[in-house]
């Protein structure tokens, strides 16, 4: 309960996404830069059970860090691990079979080289929503009429856990969680207009610059992702950011248009700590004028919402509950810059600290209880440093983008978290415990709620798993090699075998945990050799060994939470 949990620089989502691999993007000694120039630094993440492989750009803050994460590919294996080259191709490392363990340490496996292999080709930098009908997407250089012509046609899907090319997904783990979410509304979003030479309305309004593409749908405020497929682009974006405008006087207005690629502004921004959104639009030739502007005289009008809500409290898995109830919490974001700041906010408290520093305090955060927010700074300005703190503990800390939403943003509506396993319909959880301990003999190498022994997997977490992925296991347990749990056949010198798995190891014993939980603590010295299993300590086809009613009883238990004892009938007076 007085856990301070300390907030994830970048949550990768949705889950289950098993980020296990990464490698920082050079250049460095002996070894190249993998992409373009703004990728330069940036970590290339793989992500095992769902194929993926991520850029994510890392900002230092005086408060911490704070990222921004692109999906770059998905593959039809299981990404383990990345490399760069001394050229500076991306090597990636796959394991072959399911998720999420893949099919061994005997299983083949697979090595891909990717190469960027046009360095002249114009990349997307940052993708954003301008308001509730336009998004844009800026690049690093300008589009020619061919790249305008293959961003002409586009389909948008918009949901919480819709990502760019999520057509391309072919693999992904059995959690409950997961099918939650492939459960959750998707739909598509009705394009108004793509404009690519400013031959419509929409474009006369607010011409395409030459360097950003901008597309226009029916109205949509939402907190969820919007995807775009082009021919051969996918992006997504959210309706995390802040408006940014640059004004002469007090109202908020846009820059007017003053050579080249100063036809239209962005008037957003990913943060509005200026290290952090300088860093996340290196590249954007759309944000270049900003920057200059805020070296003349004028102001800068910062504009949105914020989310406050657990900052440093511990978040729960969807269909998972604390046991206890979390303490309300405080949280106060700190505003400071060397040019002279005004904060407005409503149903916030305001402190002003002093000319170049301000505070916001949102007493006891609640879900969904966003609050809007307008900042303006005097500009010339250099710096703008955007920190928060917490009853629960006066560290700063930065703030994720994600906290920070566009003005027009609206709350989503709630996820359908109701779970139904129509196979175990009618289910007996006493007879299935029963059968654990005893007929199926899972208990002599699984621990579940204190029974059993821990030779292979801990099962607490089956009950977040699904039907068919539980099933598979029993019944096919060489499909899927947990590493944890991987057997082991130790010959001693004197000829003899025991089998196992590992449980602890010292400079001068090993420990193999054998099937009944007997312990086998064996000498190094009399050890001659230690192989790995190529298949499973656990006999397939345990499924045939029950009936139809035992199988379902058995899997009601293991999937299932302990159902709660009754309340004791209140005795008469």
């Amino acid at each position: 309960p007085q856990i301070i949990d300390e907030p994830s620089v970048y949550d990768y989502a949705p889950q289950h996404e098993s980020t296990c691999g990464f490698r920082f993007n050079g250049p460095a000694p002996g070894r190249g830069r993998f992409g373009p120039e703004f990728w330069a630094g940036d970590a290339i993440v793989t992500g095992e059970s769902r194929g993926k492989l991520w850029r994510t750009k890392l900002v230092k803050t005086a408060a911490g860090y704070v990222a921004r994460t692109e999906l770059i590919a998905r593959m039809s294996l299981l990404a383990v691990d990345c490399a760069i080259s001394p050229k500076g191709d991306l090597v990636v490392c796959c394991h072959t079979g399911k998720p999420d363990w893949g099919n061994g340490p005997q299983g083949e496996g697979r090595i891909f080289k990717i190469s960027y292999t046009d360095p002249n080709a114009p990349q997307p930098v940052v993708t954003f929503a301008r308001n509730d009908m336009r998004s844009v997407i800026s690049f690093d250089r300008d589009l020619n009429p061919t790249d305008l012509a293959r961003l002409a046609h586009a389909k948008v899907e918009t949901g919480r856990y819709v990502e760019a090319a999520d057509r391309l997904e072919s693999i992904r783990p059995g959690y409950a969680v997961v099918k939650m979410q492939q459960r959750q509304a998707r739909a598509p979003l009705d394009i108004v207009s793509v404009p690519t030479a400013g031959n419509d309305s929409a474009a006369k309004q607010i011409p395409q610059t030459e360097s950003a593409f901008s597309i226009y749908a029916k109205p949509h405020r939402a907190a969820v992702n919007y995807a775009f497929a082009f021919d051969g682009l996918d992006v997504m974006h959210d309706l995390s950011g802040v408006a940014a405008f640059w004004g002469t006087d007090h109202r908020i207005l846009q820059t007017k248009p003053a050579g080249p690629h100063r036809t239209d502004p962005p008037g957003w921004l990913p943060h509005p700590d200026f290290t952090v959104a300088r860093a996340l639009t290196a590249g954007s030739r759309m944000h270049d004028p900003l920057w200059q502007d805020i070296q003349r005289i004028g102001e800068l009008t910062l504009r949105g919402q914020l989310d406050l809500w657990q900052m440093l409290t511990p978040a729960t898995q969807p269909l998972s509950n604390l046991d206890y109830e979390a303490d309300a919490e405080d949280a106060t974001v700190v505003f400071k810059s060397d040019a002279p700041l005004k904060l407005q906010a409503a149903g916030v408290k305001l402190e002003v600290i002093s000319e170049h520093e301000v505070r916001l305090t949102q007493r006891a955060t609640r879900k969904n209880n966003w609050f809007r927010y307008t900042l303006t700074v005097a500009t010339p300005v250099t710096t703008l440093d955007v920190s928060f703190f917490t009853s629960r503990d006066l560290r700063p800390r930065a703030l994720p983008c994600r906290r920070f939403l566009m003005d027009f943003a609206e709350p989503a509506p709630p996820d359908d978290l109701t779970r139904t396993i129509p196979e175990i319909a009618g289910g007996n959880y006493e007879a299935g415990h029963a059968l654990f301990k005893g007929k199926a003999a899972c208990a002599t190498c699984h621990q579940l709620r204190g029974d059993g022994f821990r030779v292979g997997p801990e099962l607490s977490n089956l009950m977040h798993r699904d039907y068919a992925s539980v099933l598979r296991d029993i019944a096919e347990p060489n499909a899927l090699i947990n590493p944890d749990a991987i057997g082991y056949t130790v010959t001693m010198k004197d000829a003899s075998t025991v089998v196992g798995t590992r449980l602890a190891e010292t400079e001068a014993e090993l420990q193999i945990a054998q099937v009944g939980g007997a312990v086998a603590k064996l000498s190094k010295k009399e050890i001659a050799k230690v192989e790995p299993m190529t298949v499973s300590l656990m006999p397939a086809g345990l499924d045939k060994a029950l009936t139809a009613e035992e199988l379902r009883d058995l899997m009601t238990y293991l999937l299932s939470e302990e159902p709660k004892a009754a309340a004791p009938k209140a005795k008469p007076n």
